[in-house]
């Protein structure tokens, strides 16, 4: 059968629908993954999620690629828990890495953190803590880095635990967040 001819041409037709149909269907199936929040109790509301979701610290952080355990809604905050890289097992999820999402609403939200703490620098739109400012801060500045975001009416905070992001990593999520 000539490369031209009509049958070789329906051939490699629908070898092509085939193979494009297979990467189709893998696409999906890794979107599907990504995208996949998993939850205990009550739901994470969407209005927590829009500032920072769950596939884009995936994506940003290299630890929570593959250790994202679920969502979990904690006194009023959306908080995503991963696993430890080294354990399968299961862990209280107040030990485990995390990032907690907190919005709240305030009639005149200040145009950059007040928190005399840290010492805050802008990233983005946002503010991230680069440095401790007392020794008494200094335990949680180890164990988390915070992003900081306000607009017209509210304040966006987010705590991102340094055992899950780098604060490099943090920074990125500072620039994504909305």
């Amino acid at each position: 059968m000539p490369a031209g001819s009509p049958p070789a041409k329906a051939l490699l037709s629908a070898l092509l629908a085939a193979c494009l149909a297979v990467f189709a269907a893998q696409t999906r199936a890794e979107t599907a993954a990504e995208s996949e929040d998993r939850t205990t109790g009550p739901e994470c509301p969407s209005a927590l999620i829009r500032h920072l979701s769950p596939p884009v610290v995936r994506r940003t952080c290299k630890k929570a690629q593959k250790t994202f355990e679920r969502t979990v809604l904690v006194e009023g905050a959306c908080r995503y828990v991963f696993r430890p890289e080294e354990s399968e097992e299961e862990a209280d999820t107040a030990k485990l890495p995390f990032v907690e999402i907190r919005e709240t609403s305030q009639p005149e939200p200040p145009s950059r953190p007040e928190d005399t703490f840290y010492s805050w620098r802008k990233v983005g739109k946002a503010y991230v803590t680069y440095k401790a400012n007392t020794a008494r801060a200094q335990p949680w500045f180890d164990t988390a880095t915070t992003l900081w975001l306000a607009d017209e009416t509210t304040v966006v905070t987010v705590t991102v635990a340094t055992a899950l992001c780098t604060r490099a990593e943090a920074d990125r999520l500072a620039k994504a967040l909305r």
